[in-house]
């Protein structure tokens, strides 16, 4: 059935949770310029229709409906199936509908005009031109309601409790904070953003980039080398929450100041890499670090060395004063390589005299991979996705 459109009236837009009113889609309605206004349905409200078979000219059904109301009136859209979207009185999109087999409801604001469109087609037809696929044909529904509310933003900072200095993400210590949404019945994950240069996130959008709604959050903080910290907090409409300064405590032993080997021959090389071992504690400290090489194409573990003579590898015994620190520096050779194989290196300081059955720290360091020019270290985030890679094909 090729729709006619619905026009909803400015009244029944502002009647809020009114019973869902049902409205039939009728015939003619193909384009914007076609649309009709049957009447007006209160919200929140639902239109069924119904796309014809295919052999229709054009061969693809297109069906759409014709809406009043307040210019800049939040709304949420629904369509449980087939392609859909939002159209201004110009029949310009300004909002997708997407249907991934679960119906996702899109938030969006009524044009300046105070008319929009919902247009409805089949699977391919992206241009809502008639000329889809015909495997999405058949029965359909469009729910309107009025759009909860949603807030301005969120914003933090994390930082050192015992330093005062910001915890970035993207480098060590990579900052990252997890922002939950909770309802009566638990909190589930909204978003989440590491840290910039000086410590700092701000949240308006959600992990699918839709606005974040007004209500109850939870904030947490993580650094490595840090013990998380979590901030419950309430946002209103249009609020703009600054939660402050976020300062996570240092765990004991801690790692600095990493420094990766950055580019190689294509032939390969030696990889030299460092980083700084810090004492967060009030007592002298005794450890020995070592570091560990891994391939993730033949799944071979090797440790990397402090010094470059003997053909057994050294790892660096420390002793560290109260809140002092120490370096380490390690190297190893690494040999020309597929682009499709990472060289991936982690880090273990353990408490003497046991280092082995005494950890202290692990850290994953950084990965290597064959690039056009070289080998190259990628970057904290690319490295985490690699370590977890490996970290799953060794459990399967």
């Amino acid at each position: 059935m090729r729709c006619l459109l619905r026009s909803l009236g400015m009244a029944a837009l502002l009647a809020g949770l009114a019973p869902a009113a049902l409205a039939q889609e009728l015939e003619p309605n193909d384009f914007c310029s076609t649309a009709s206004d049957p009447g007006a349905i209160p919200l929140p409200g639902q239109i069924v229709g119904s796309l014809d078979p295919q052999g229709a000219a054009p061969p693809t059904d297109v069906d759409f409906f014709r809406f009043s109301a307040a210019p800049g009136q939040r709304l949420r859209a629904t369509l449980d199936r087939h392609l859909g979207a939002v159209f201004d009185s110009d029949c310009n999109p300004i909002a997708r509908l997407p249907n991934f087999f679960i119906p996702q409801p899109v938030d969006f604001e009524v044009p300046a005009s105070g008319v929009f469109f919902i247009g409805v087609a089949d699977v391919g037809d992206g241009a809502f031109s008639g000329n889809g696929s015909g495997s999405s044909l058949g029965a359909y529904a469009i729910e309107l309601a009025q759009s909860p509310a949603r807030i301005g933003s969120i914003s933090a900072r994390m930082i050192d409790a015992a330093g005062d200095f910001p915890l970035p993400g993207g480098v060590h210590p990579n900052g990252f904070i997890l922002l939950d949404f909770c309802t009566p019945d638990g909190c589930f994950p909204a978003t989440n953003q590491r840290a910039d240069a000086s410590g700092r996130v701000r949240f308006v959008l959600d992990q699918v980039n839709r606005p974040l709604l007004a209500g109850d959050y939870v904030l947490t903080a993580l650094a490595d080398g840090y013990t998380p910290i979590r901030r419950n907090l309430r946002v209103g409409e249009d609020e703009h929450v600054d939660v402050g300064d976020l300062p996570l405590d240092p765990q004991p032993v801690g790692v600095s100041d990493v420094r990766t080997c950055t580019e190689l021959p294509i032939q390969g090389g030696v990889c030299e890499f460092s980083a700084r071992i810090r004492n967060n504690s009030n007592a002298p400290l005794a450890v020995t670090a070592h570091s560990v090489v891994l391939d993730s194409r033949s799944q071979v573990r090797f440790e990397a060395s402090t010094s470059r003579s003997g053909a057994e590898a050294r790892r660096a015994r420390l002793r560290i004063p109260p809140s002092g620190s120490a370096p380490v520096a390690f190297s190893f050779d690494v040999p020309s390589f597929n682009g499709d194989s990472f060289i991936c290196v982690q880090l273990f300081v353990g408490y003497e005299p046991a280092p082995f059955f005494n950890n202290a720290r692990s850290i994953d360091l950084f990965c290597v991979v064959k690039g056009a020019r070289g080998l190259n270290a990628l970057d904290a985030q690319a490295s985490r996705a690699v370590f977890e890679q490996m970290r799953n094909a060794a459990q399967h």
